[in-house]
């Protein structure tokens, strides 16, 4: 009997001493996560072996894992919404109409109005400012002109602002307003163009995540969530700024990520841009681009002030208006009576009721407003309401009849609460994009909606989303030519790779979501690694024999730390499999504070440091004080001691 008990305990001790080892084993190979609040990486079997979406990642593939963010995590729903700025208030004195038999847009004062609100100034009196094109496509306004309160619109005017104001003072202003008018183009296409071709209206939104999109624009968040909408949760920018992210959806022949292949002070070179616009021009197609601030694409490129780029530009008019009212330029943008993005979507709804419902004629168009958006994460929740609306607006007017819908933004929030986030890596590079295909393009190819919907959870860039624009154009003119196309990727409008990584999809390894990084607190380990990047750009300079033309630098501070995240093929996430931690460093210098971001390997000790010269950038706005070198890697580093 006491063998029997004997051999029962040995047997027990045996086993608990087995679990306590591989417990321990297991703590000791283990990664702290704790920091990772809203990434949620959990295990996965796929019984099938395709790359299926994962319920805990955007995108699961071997080559791409991009891990899923959760948009109302608590701590990122603790603000304060921003207050739109009030915009000078009251009913509206003015209205504009169009003349559907005249073919001309009337402006018409509310007497009634003038009456209740306005009775101190009678007798009052109403003049307009005319504002035509001018010479290199600018605008001309002329001087206040007497007029009725009920005219008619002459055909050339590109906008007008009116007034009234009491006689006995004319500086006793009732109410000043602008208007912009969608004159008849000059296009030989709208008497000869195919009315059943697909338009494509692209809006834009910018520095607006897809988890951002969702966090503060609930509303439209909504809207494009019914039938016909897909979203791309893989969807990628390329680059760190809304022109560059542009560029790779409106233009090809040209390579993005470099300079343009001409001299851009050379009119010539411009005009030979292959711009997406042409394209649609030479299918049929008439035109249309705005923005709510005059610098805006096509001024970045120096054509705003050449040849009128589209049929319907609003840049002129914007210009104009800015020179009469007092434009306030805090959050919201007051313009005039109404925040600046209130023009361009007044500007598509015109185009829409005149071009869409009235006259059907296909039509492109980009309207992106920034104003909102471009410096707080917050002013989408104020943007949301006033945008909805806009859209029900459209919707109305029979937009999603027949016109294939895009929404998008170029990249996520770049500063701020999100961009110090954990989340901060994801949430700056992947912008919202939302496409509508409408029924009747659905019946025709029916290989797109089913391309969209595998495509949803696949790696894709604004090259793909260039390509498939493109390929509308391919449709609506089988045979058009296009310059070869310098991208490695593929049209979004058809089945993607399901295993694909971003040198595939022309994604930059800087702003590549493939391989995600978590931001981590400062630790005394990061100013080590960052002075041994300080040493290796001093090491190169003295290279280069320029030590006395440019300063030699010295670590003034670590700003900012992300640390690499690496998953097993079950989506479980592990220890790095070289043994090197990749950590990515943004940091100032001595002299000058000049900010630098570098990528660089480290062992957990930080006495090994692998150094690129090739993954170090210097940030910030572009400046003269690297003047006294040549080498192009030595102006990255190189402060000059003169500047």
């Amino acid at each position: 009997m006491f063998r029997w008990y004997f051999r029962r305990l040995c047997i027990c001790v045996v086993l608990f001493t087995f679990l306590f080892l591989l417990a321990r084993d297991r703590t000791k190979n283990s990664i702290n996560t704790s920091a990772l609040t809203q990434l949620h990486p959990k295990p996965w079997n796929d019984t099938t072996g395709a790359f299926r979406r994962k319920p805990s990642f955007f995108v699961f593939s071997p080559q791409c894992k991009i891990p899923y963010v959760d948009p109302f995590a608590k701590e990122l729903l603790r603000w304060e919404p921003l207050k739109l700025e009030t915009c000078p208030d009251g009913p509206n004195l003015f209205s504009i109409s169009f003349d559907r038999a005249r073919e001309r847009y009337r402006v018409h004062l509310n007497k009634t109005v003038a009456e209740k609100h306005f009775a101190s100034y009678f007798p009052f009196g109403c003049t307009y400012i005319e504002i035509t094109p001018g010479s290199n496509n600018s605008s001309a306004q002329s001087k206040p002109i007497n007029f009725n309160p009920d005219w008619i619109v002459p055909a050339h005017f590109l906008g007008m602002i009116v007034q009234c104001h009491a006689l006995a003072n004319t500086s006793r202003v009732m109410q000043r307003d602008a208007f912009t008018f969608v004159q008849n183009p000059r296009n030989p296409n709208i008497a000869k163009t195919d009315a059943k071709k697909p338009s494509v209206f692209i809006f834009g939104i910018e520095s607006m995540s897809r988890m951002n999109f969702r966090r503060t624009m609930p509303l439209t968040s909504k809207f494009v969530g019914e039938d016909g909408w897909f979203e791309m949760e893989g969807y990628n920018s390329v680059g760190d700024n809304k022109m560059n992210n542009l560029a790779a959806i409106l233009t090809d022949g040209t390579r993005w990520k470099d300079k343009l292949l001409c001299d851009p002070r050379n009119p010539a070179c411009l005009y030979d841009l292959t711009l997406v616009w042409k394209h649609f021009r030479n299918a049929g197609y008439l035109t249309a681009y705005a923005e709510d601030v005059t610098s805006d694409y096509f001024d970045h490129l120096g054509m705003a002030s050449l040849r009128q780029p589209v049929d319907f530009y609003m840049r002129p008019f914007l210009v104009a208006v800015e020179k009469v009212f007092k434009t306030v330029k805090n959050f919201g943008l007051c313009l005039g009576r109404r925040n600046s993005f209130s023009y361009v979507f007044d500007f598509a709804k015109q185009l829409i009721e005149r071009y869409v419902l009235e006259h059907p004629t296909p039509l492109f168009g980009l309207f992106w407003t920034s104003t909102l958006t471009q410096n707080d994460f917050r002013g989408g929740r104020t943007l949301d309401e006033l945008f909805v609306r806009y859209l029900e607006e459209f919707q109305n007017y029979g937009l999603f009849e027949n016109s294939i819908v895009i929404l998008i933004s170029d990249r996520g929030s770049s500063q701020g609460l999100l961009v110090d986030h954990p989340s901060g890596f994801l949430e700056e590079r992947l912008p919202m994009l939302h496409i509508y295909i409408p029924e009747q393009y659905h019946v025709r190819y029916p290989s797109v909606v089913r391309a969209l919907e595998l495509n949803r959870n696949r790696l894709s860039s604004n090259c793909d989303l260039h390509l498939g624009v493109r390929q509308v154009v391919q449709q609506a003119r089988p045979g058009i030519w296009f310059v070869e196309s310098t991208y490695t990727c593929h049209s979004i409008m058809k089945i993607l790779p399901k295993n694909r990584g971003c040198d595939v999809a022309s994604i930059p390894p800087k702003w590549c979501a493939c391989e995600p990084f978590l931001r981590v607190p400062i630790e005394d380990s990061f100013a080590q690694i960052a002075s041994v990047v300080v040493y290796r750009m001093n090491k190169f300079l003295r290279r280069q024999k320029v030590a006395k033309e440019c300063y030699l630098m010295v670590l003034n501070k670590v700003l900012k730390a992300e640390r690499q995240l690496h998953y097993d093929e079950k989506g479980i996430r592990v220890p790095s499999p070289s043994g090197l931690e990749t950590i990515r460093l943004v940091f100032t210098t001595k002299p000058k504070g000049v900010v630098f971001w570098s990528l660089v390997h480290s062992n957990n000790d930080t006495n090994y440091v692998k150094v690129q010269l090739e993954m170090i950038t210097r940030l910030g706005p572009d400046s003269n004080d690297s003047y006294c070198v040549d080498d192009e890697m030595a102006k990255q580093f190189c402060i000059c001691r003169n500047s």
